[in-house]
């Protein structure tokens, strides 16, 4: 039996996770002396609340090496296998977090631990293949080259409301921050190899999400996909945009879904993104 763990940078509809029992070590996410637990101790309204009322962003933190041992040490007896996907490497200590567990559990039980290079929605994705598959009783070998050929076709774009966030993170600086919100700029940031960064500004909210649109569909052609609409305090924009979406593209599968705090912290709220991937 192949048994999943993920980290909470994962955003999956919650009936799919407990459908799939896909299990989550969360980030944490701390405000001065108070932490919080991503997802399960914190949701996004409180979060935003939080923010707005502090003025500054919190600290978060990757799960340490402890957090995926329990983990990992709860399913001993439970499962033969774990596969145990997370966010990109690139961006995060989390993965080597997890590999360090899986070798102070060495000959208790079989970790594997896998790279996602993604995150958000993509990490999503490959979960819920990966624990279809184990449902199946595919082994363990078909299922890591199945994450593997999706891991090469990712494609994960988003564009945020503004820039505030990011201000206040250090990601971009005050002065061109103001500047980018007076002429009303809308930074697109892509994921490639691994990494974040911003792969085009486009003016106007709208002409942000077109173009969010028009770049998904330079990837992925007429090819068949699975499309998630990620979104942070925004559901009804996450809607129209999905709604459009199953109109302009093949769709085999689609959701919305919360982006992950622990990403949030850095873009804001009204952050909208697609994550798409060919599944054939």
């Amino acid at each position: 039996m192949i048994r999943i763990i993920t980290d909470s940078t994962c955003d999956l509809p919650t009936e799919l996770m407990q459908q799939y029992d896909i299990q989550m070590v969360p980030v944490q996410i701390r405000f001065g002396a108070e932490t919080y637990q991503d997802r399960v101790t914190i949701d996004s309204a409180t979060f935003y609340r939080r923010v707005e009322e502090l003025g500054e962003l919190p600290h978060t933190s990757q799960p340490s090496p402890q957090d995926f041992f329990e983990a990992y040490q709860e399913l001993v007896g439970k499962a033969d296998v774990v596969l145990s996907i997370h966010l990109t490497s690139k961006l995060s200590g989390t993965y080597q977090s997890a590999v360090i567990a899986a070798n102070m559990i060495v000959g208790k039980i079989k970790i594997c631990v896998f790279d996602s290079l993604a995150g958000s929605g993509g990490l999503g994705f490959m979960c819920l293949e990966a624990a279809r598959m184990a449902e199946a009783g595919q082994p363990l070998e078909e299922i890591v080259r199945r994450l593997e050929f999706i891991r090469s076709r990712m494609n994960i774009f988003f564009t945020v409301a503004n820039l505030q966030f990011a201000q206040m993170s250090g990601r971009v600086g005050r002065l061109q921050g103001t500047l980018a919100t007076l002429l009303d700029i809308k930074p697109i940031i892509g994921l490639a190899d691994g990494a974040l960064d911003v792969v085009e500004r486009v003016r106007s909210r709208r002409k942000s999400l077109d173009r969010l649109v028009e770049m998904v569909k330079e990837k992925v052609g007429q090819a068949q996909v699975n499309i998630a609409v990620i979104h942070a305090q925004a559901p009804e924009e996450a809607q129209a945009l999905l709604e459009r979406v199953r109109r302009e593209f093949r769709c085999a599968e689609t959701f919305v879904n919360d982006l992950a705090l622990g990403v949030a912290v850095h873009l804001g709220p009204g952050t909208l993104g697609l994550v798409v991937y060919s599944i054939e």
